[in-house]
C-alpha cells in the first residue's frame, strides 16, 4: 500500500485557500482595533523580558501558560504593537487562512475527494458563528493557535495510523517529534481541546494495539511524551479555580441542560438564524462584492476538482470520518457544556462538524447518489452561494466590531480633559454591539493609557460599573464577583460616565456626580485592644428609611477601610441589598463604615457609626457581613450580624 502523500493540486488548492481567507478577514484589519483582554495584553507583554514573561505564565490559569508565551510572541513580532493594530490583525487573518488550509488539507489526508474538501473547507473558513476568532486579537493565540496545532496533530496521527495500517517500517524521528510537539503545545494553550486531543491519542493506541505491529512496550513508549504531558497536565488542573473552568461542579448537570440546547440553537437553530440575518444586514455592497469574488475562486476551484480524476488511494466510501468527526465535535463541546459557550467556543467543534460535513458531500456529489453531472455541478453552484453569504455575514461582523473600536476612541477622545483631572474611572456602558465587544472592564483600566499614553499618565482606573460611596468609590460589585471581590478606592476626583445612547454610530453619555445612596455618622472613636468584634447592632425603619445602628471595635491596617454588605429577609431567604443595572445585572451596594479619611487608632478604636439608607426594601430582619477593604487587595471578611428591624 502506498504511503500518504499530498499531491501538488492539494497544496496548490490549500494555498489558494489560504489567500482567499487572508483577504476577506484581512481587508479590515486597519479598524478593528484591540478588545477585552487585548489591552492588558498589550500594556504588559511587549515590555516584558524573560523574569517578567515567566512570572505572567507563572500567574495564568494553569494548563494555559503557553497561551502567553504565544501572545508574548505574537505582540513582539511587531516593534510597538499597540501602534500597530492594523499589522497584528492581518497576522490574524493570515493564521485564520492557516487553519483553514490546514483543516482542507487533514481532509484530503482523511482521502475525501479534493472537490468536497474544498466546499466543507470553504464553508468552515467563513462559517459565520465564532467571529471573535477572527477580530479579538487574543483569540489569535488562545483559540486560533490551538485549533492549528490540533489539526496537526490529528494530520500527523493519520500519516502515522496509515503507516501502521500498511505495516511500512518504523516512521521517522522528525515526524514522531512534530506530532508530540503539535499534541503539547495544544494541550499547554487552552483547555478546550482536552478531550479532542485525548480522543485522538486514545483511537491511535487502541488501533496500534489491535494491528500489533509493534510490542505494547513500544508503542506506549513511542506515545510516553503523550502520556507524560497528560500526567502533568491532569496534576495541574486540581491546583487551579474550580469556579472558572471546565470541572465537574454540583450545578454541572444543570449547565449541561441549558448549554445542550444553546449549542444546537447557535449552530443551526433560532440563535444561528438571527445572528447571521444581524450580521448580513451590517454588510455593505462592497462586503458583497469581496465575499462573492472569494466564494467564485473557491467554487470554481472545486469544479474544477470535482472534473479532475481523483489520485490514487481515494476511499470512495466517507462512513468512517462521518463518524470521526460526529465524535471529535462531541468531545470538543464538552469541555464548553461544562463551562459556557461562548462564540469563540464554536471553533474548535466546528473542525468535526465540517469534516462530518465533508463526509457527507462526498456521499451527495457521488455518481451513484446524484447521477447526471449537471446535478452536481448545480449543487456545487448552490454550496458556493452559501459559501458567499457566509463571507458576507463574516464582513458584516467586521462592521460591527469596525464601528466598536471607532466608538471607543472617540469616547475615550472626548474624555481627554476629564481623564488628565481624574483619579479614578468608571464606565457604565454596554459591553457590547451585537457580536462585537464595546465597553468591558478592562478598558476601564488600559484603554486611555493605549488609545491616548500621554492624556492619563500613572493614574488609576477602575473596572466598569461602580458603586459611590462617603469619600470615594467601590468598585467590582457585581454580583459575579460577589462581596470577596470589592474594592474601595478613596478619591475626590472620580469620573463617572454612563452610556445614554447610540447617535449616529456614536455613543452618547453623561457624567454622573458622585452621591452615595446612604448617610453615616460617626461617633467620636475611643482607643480600644483587640481584634474586630460586633458589641450592638441594631436596626428600624423610619420615614421610609432603614436606620442602623452599631457599636463596632477593630484593629485594621493602614490604608484600609471597614465596610458592610446587607441582606434583607423577604419570602423564604435573605437576599443582598443592591441595585440594578441595565448592562450589568445586579450590584451590591457596600456600605462604608467611616469617611475615607476616617483611621482607628494604633492598636483598635471603638466606634458608633449611624448609617441611614432611604428607600430600604421593607423587611423584617437584616444580616451584615463585615469587611476590611482597600484599594489594592480583595477585601478580608471579619464577621457578620443578623438582627430584627423595628417598624
Amino acid at each position: 500500500m502506498r504511503s500518504v502523500t499530498l499531491s501538488r493540486t492539494d497544496w496548490l488548492a490549500a494555498a489558494a485557500l489560504w489567500a482567499s481567507t487572508l483577504l476577506l478577514f484581512g481587508s479590515g484589519a486597519p479598524h478593528l482595533g484591540f478588545y477585552y483582554d487585548d489591552a492588558g495584553y498589550l500594556t504588559d507583554l511587549p515590555s516584558a523580558g524573560l523574569p517578567a514573561l515567566a512570572g505572567f505564565m507563572q500567574s495564568a490559569i494553569r494548563g494555559r501558560q503557553l497561551f502567553v508565551f504565544w501572545q508574548y510572541l505574537f505582540f513582539n513580532a511587531v516593534p510597538h504593537a499597540a501602534s500597530h493594530l492594523a499589522v497584528l490583525h492581518l497576522l490574524q487573518s493570515g493564521l485564520d487562512g492557516l487553519v483553514a488550509a490546514g483543516f482542507f488539507l487533514m481532509l484530503r489526508l482523511l482521502r475525501l475527494p479534493a472537490h468536497a474538501a474544498m466546499i466543507a473547507a470553504g464553508l468552515f473558513a467563513f462559517w459565520p458563528i465564532h467571529g471573535e476568532t477572527h477580530f479579538w486579537l487574543t483569540a489569535t493565540c488562545a483559540l486560533l493557535a490551538p485549533a492549528l496545532l490540533v489539526i496537526l496533530f490529528a494530520s500527523t496521527s493519520i500519516i502515522l495510523a496509515r503507516q501502521v495500517r500498511a505495516g511500512e517500517a518504523r516512521p521517522r524521528l522528525r515526524l514522531r517529534a512534530i506530532d508530540a510537539a503539535c499534541f503539547i503545545a495544544a494541550l499547554f494553550t487552552y483547555d478546550q481541546v482536552f478531550f479532542a486531543l485525548v480522543g485522538v491519542l486514545a483511537a491511535r493506541l487502541v488501533l496500534a494495539l489491535r494491528r500489533r505491529a509493534e510490542r505494547p512496550v513500544v508503542i506506549l513508549a513511542a506515545h510516553l511524551p503523550h502520556l507524560a504531558a497528560l500526567a502533568y497536565y491532569l496534576f495541574l488542573r486540581p491546583a487551579t479555580d474550580p469556579a472558572g473552568l471546565s470541572v465537574w461542579r454540583p450545578d454541572t448537570l444543570r449547565l449541561l441542560r441549558l448549554n445542550l440546547p444553546a449549542t444546537i440553537s447557535a449552530t443551526v437553530g433560532r440563535l444561528w438564524i438571527r445572528l447571521l440575518l444581524l450580521q448580513l444586514a451590517r454588510a455593505a455592497w462592497t462586503d458583497w462584492v469581496l465575499a462573492l469574488a472569494v466564494a467564485a475562486g473557491i467554487t470554481a476551484l472545486a469544479l474544477r476538482l470535482c472534473s479532475a480524476s481523483q489520485p490514487a488511494g481515494v476511499s470512495a466510501s466517507p462512513g468512517p470520518v462521518f463518524r470521526l468527526g460526529v465524535l471529535f465535535c462531541v468531545a470538543a463541546y464538552f469541555p464548553i457544556w461544562l463551562w459556557y459557550i461562548s462564540p469563540r467556543h464554536h471553533l474548535l467543534p466546528s473542525i468535526g462538524l465540517f469534516a462530518a460535513a465533508g463526509a457527507a458531500l462526498t456521499w451527495l456529489l457521488d455518481h451513484r447518489s446524484l447521477g447526471a453531472k449537471p446535478v452536481r455541478v448545480a449543487a456545487i453552484l448552490f454550496l458556493g452561494a452559501v459559501t458567499a453569504a457566509f463571507a458576507a455575514a463574516d464582513r458584516g461582523e467586521s462592521r460591527l466590531w469596525e464601528q466598536s473600536f471607532t466608538a471607543k476612541k472617540q469616547l475615550f477622545a472626548e474624555l481627554t480633559p476629564d481623564l488628565v483631572r481624574a483619579d479614578v474611572l468608571v464606565m457604565d456602558f454596554p459591553a457590547t454591539l451585537g457580536p462585537a465587544m464595546f465597553i468591558t472592564p478592562h478598558d476601564a483600566e488600559y484603554a486611555p493609557h493605549l488609545l491616548d499614553p500621554h492624556s492619563f499618565p500613572g493614574r488609576v482606573t477602575g473596572p466598569v460599573g461602580g458603586v459611590p460611596a462617603p469619600g470615594g468609590l467601590f468598585i467590582d460589585t457585581s454580583t459575579a464577583g460577589g462581596p470577596d471581590k470589592i474594592r474601595y478606592y478613596p478619591t475626590t476626583h472620580p469620573l463617572i460616565v454612563r452610556f445614554t445612547s447610540w447617535e449616529n454610530g456614536k455613543a452618547r453619555y453623561e457624567k454622573i456626580a458622585p452621591r452615595a445612596p446612604y448617610t453615616v455618622t460617626l461617633s467620636d472613636p475611643t482607643p480600644h485592644a483587640g481584634p474586630f468584634a460586633i458589641r450592638r447592632a441594631t436596626a428600624r425603619q423610619e420615614a421610609g428609611a432603614l436606620v442602623l445602628s452599631l457599636d463596632l471595635a477593630a484593629d485594621l491596617a493602614p490604608s484600609t477601610y471597614l465596610a458592610a454588605t446587607l441582606s434583607y429577609f423577604h419570602e423564604n431567604g435573605f437576599h443582598r441589598w443592591g441595585r440594578l443595572d441595565r448592562f450589568f445585572g445586579y450590584e451590591i451596594v457596600p456600605v462604608l463604615l467611616g469617611e475615607a479619611g476616617f483611621h482607628p487608632a494604633p492598636g483598635g478604636s471603638q466606634w458608633q457609626p449611624t448609617v441611614h439608607i432611604p428607600g430600604f426594601p421593607p423587611t423584617p430582619r437584616i444580616r451584615l457581613e463585615f469587611f476590611q477593604v482597600s484599594r489594592d487587595h480583595d477585601p478580608v471578611r471579619l464577621g457578620e450580624a443578623e438582627t430584627a428591624v423595628q417598624l
